[in-house]
């Protein structure tokens, strides 16, 4: 961002005030490891010393970041630039801009300031070459009036950096599927049978081990084997067999693994709900009887048997009860008809990431006095009354 450019920035919003001041006053009581916040007056942008973790390429090495918030953060990704001079990095160019698909196209408003810094520090610590990307030279002759890294048509295609096949015991071959299962397992003996499962099912499943067991390199150091080392291990696996994202399984410490995976880098982790394949159970029946299952529907449980949906196990009522009429369930068919199943079922999917934008009031309460009315035949009732009791 030139001078110009930046005394041109918009005042932030009330919004991205509060979350700023929020996400501040974090970092004052728990900064993340590695990470220093260079204090001023301006809330609009952070300086931010980084160093690089030990046992990795950068350690002990010092560098800052500079964080520009816009108008409207959390809702757009703020500019995140390395001030001069850069680390050498392959997604790092020698003007300071970073590919890292979550400043760009991945960003998400759960992200945060401490979020990226993980992010970036996993990516340098993963990194096993010092060495500028192939294009810099044309990158940063194309940026020299200033280009934000935000006008970039970023193209995350090719995320590999150096070899991992001895570190990580992995077999040097191309994967074609669209979707890896990726199971660190410390053992392949003990996860012999989700593999096989995962493989009859069409995945091609990665099983490598973690660094220090079987066949994967041991470093001396325990410093060698923190969760960014462990991240950035999993980020190359994925990069190495060409994927944008992958499932994650695993158990004992493999599954900490996962779950720092999931943590540091959501951008690259599948999730287990897949987009769409509601919509196309759903296809199989008229709307009129998908209101009748799921509307009429008398098991309590709602859980469907593996391997079949939940819309093919509900049964369909033969009559329709005394409190509904016939009509008021085309009436609800009609409306679905005309706008899909999608819209309802995102309320659903977006549970997760509600959950994480609703971080900042972790722990609060409801002070309005309210009422919560509630009938004996709904669905759920009987858990609910146990949990309330």
């Amino acid at each position: 961002m030139t001078s110009s450019s930046a005394n041109a920035r918009k005042a932030l919003s009330k919004i991205a005030c509060n979350r700023l001041q929020k996400e501040l006053l974090e970092w004052q009581v728990n900064p993340p490891a590695g990470f220093k916040h260079k204090v001023t007056d301006n809330l609009q942008r952070w300086v931010i010393e980084v160093i690089g973790a030990p046992g990795t390429l950068y350690a002990n090495e010092t560098y800052q970041l500079q964080v520009d918030f816009p108008e409207h953060y959390p809702m757009e990704a703020p500019q995140v630039i390395f001030l001069h001079p850069a680390p050498l990095h392959p997604h790092i160019y020698s003007n300071g801009h970073i590919c890292l698909d979550i400043l760009y196209d991945s960003w998400s408003p759960a992200m945060t300031v401490s979020s990226i810094c993980i992010s970036i520090l996993s990516m340098l610590s993963s990194s096993t070459v010092k060495q500028r990307p192939e294009d810099n030279d044309r990158y940063v002759k194309n940026c020299r009036n200033g280009r934000s890294p935000k006008e970039t048509r970023w193209w995350f295609h090719d995320d590999k950096v150096g070899s991992l096949g001895k570190l990580l015991g992995i077999d040097d071959h191309e994967c074609d599927n669209v979707v890896i299962a990726c199971i660190t397992a410390c053992s392949l003996k003990r996860m012999a049978f989700p593999i096989n499962f995962l493989a009859d099912h069409g995945y091609h499943v990665v099983a490598p081990d973690l660094r220090g067991y079987g066949d994967s390199d041991s470093p001396l150091s325990p410093r060698s084997y923190t969760a960014f080392h462990i991240v950035g291990d999993l980020i190359g696996i994925i990069d190495h067999f060409g994927q944008e994202k992958a499932f994650v399984v695993g158990a004992d410490w493999a599954a900490v693994a996962g779950w720092h995976l999931s943590l540091l880098r959501p951008d690259r982790v599948l999730s287990s709900g897949e987009p769409g394949r509601a919509e196309r159970a759903f296809a199989r029946y008229d709307y009129l009887t998908v209101m009748k299952k799921f509307l009429l529907m008398t098991d309590r449980k709602m859980v469907a048997p593996p391997d079949m949906e939940i819309i093919d196990y509900l049964k369909t009522p033969w009559s329709v009860p005394s409190w509904i009429a016939e009509e008021e369930l085309e009436v609800h068919a009609d409306e679905f008809e005309e706008s899909g199943f999608t819209g309802p079922l995102n309320y659903y999917r977006s549970m997760d990431l509600n959950w994480e934008l609703r971080a900042p009031w972790q722990g609060s309460k409801i002070t309005v006095p309210t009422k919560f009315i509630v009938r004996d035949k709904d669905i759920g009732f009987e858990s609910l009354l146990i949990n309330i009791l």
